[in-house]
């Protein structure tokens, strides 16, 4: 930005098949590759900050190191037309709309905002979009639906427009309901695509306060006469996973917090356990022995506590 102004090289989320490849390498990138100012960026943002960091490079050595006659035969090449020629005319109707809408966020002041609030219900994730006018709440679809603000209603697409664009088909005249599949899809691709466009999302206190989780050695037995355990006392225990007051066997764990990348479904409901919580209890009960003798336990009670500083016995 310069004096007020702003220059936009390129807008990848726009094309929906460079935002499914950037997508892709997002995926595959580590959380650490590119960091700024000692802060790390997102995955989608550390891909788009490398390919940019990619062009600027490719930039200077053309400027700096390219022959005429090659640089004339580069106008066919598609990549290099992109970034390094005139940009072309738009022809295709209502894209110059839909480009304003994308990035008025940079240049226009509104009085209202959009959220999206999000809720959880049997299981199910409901998206509820609204529009804050005057510090008051109203539901986007009722809005829509009375055909009195003409400017809510125009830039009201930006919302449909970003789910649509990750293949996501959302009409905002109805509840949207997303499974757990499609909500980590939006919680890790989408959720700071629309903050980045001006608009709120909302999750509840289960999904962005952490819950602990650590592994538990328990017994329905109770030992707390004793001073002593002794080795047959150890057959009465049995490991397990305890967050807050309830506790869960391994194998219960393991299917309550399979593939929903750092939730745990308990009562019906996803929670967000803490991710070095998770790491420990992955590493610790891979070296958990199957069917293990009273030695084995021994052994592995020692490991554990020389690991972590500590155990629980229940």
């Amino acid at each position: 930005m310069d004096n007020g102004q702003y220059a936009i090289r390129w807008i990848p989320s726009y094309d929906s098949n460079v935002s499914k490849l950037i997508e892709n390498l997002a995926f595959k990138c580590p959380d650490d590759l590119i960091s700024f100012k000692g802060n790390p960026l997102s995955k989608y943002d550390q891909v788009i900050c490398a390919i940019s960091m990619f062009f600027t490079g490719f930039a200077y050595y053309i400027y700096y190191n390219i022959k005429p006659g090659l640089m004339k035969s580069l106008k066919n090449n598609i990549y290099y037309d992109l970034f390094f020629f005139e940009s072309q005319n738009l022809s295709v109707k209502g894209v110059e709309n839909t480009l304003n809408d994308w990035l008025s966020p940079l240049f226009k002041e509104f009085d209202f905002h959009f959220i999206l609030d999000v809720s959880q219900e049997n299981e199910m994730f409901i998206i509820t979009p609204k529009v804050i006018i005057d510090d008051e709440s109203f539901n986007l679809s009722d809005i829509l639906s009375s055909g009195k603000y003409p400017e809510i209603i125009r830039n009201s697409n930006i919302i449909s427009d970003l789910f649509s664009k990750y293949q996501l088909d959302m009409d905002l005249n109805q509840t949207i309901m997303l499974d757990i599949k499609d909500f980590l899809f939006f919680n890790y691709a989408l959720i700071k695509r629309f903050e980045k466009n001006g608009i709120d999302v909302i999750l509840p206190d289960e999904l962005t306060i952490e819950k602990s989780a650590k592994l538990s050695l328990t017994s329905d037995d109770d030992f707390s006469s004793k001073t002593t355990l002794t080795l047959d006392d150890l057959d009465k225990f049995d490991w397990k996973v305890a967050i807050g007051d309830e506790t869960y066997s391994l194998n219960e764990f393991e299917n309550l917090s399979k593939n929903y990348a750092g939730l745990v479904k308990i009562n019906n409901k996803y929670l967000r356990i803490n991710t070095d919580d998770l790491a420990n209890i992955n590493s610790q009960t891979d070296l958990i022995p199957i069917n293990p003798t009273q030695n084995d336990l021994m052994h592995f009670i020692e490991w554990r506590y020389r690991k972590t500083g500590y155990w629980n016995k229940g």
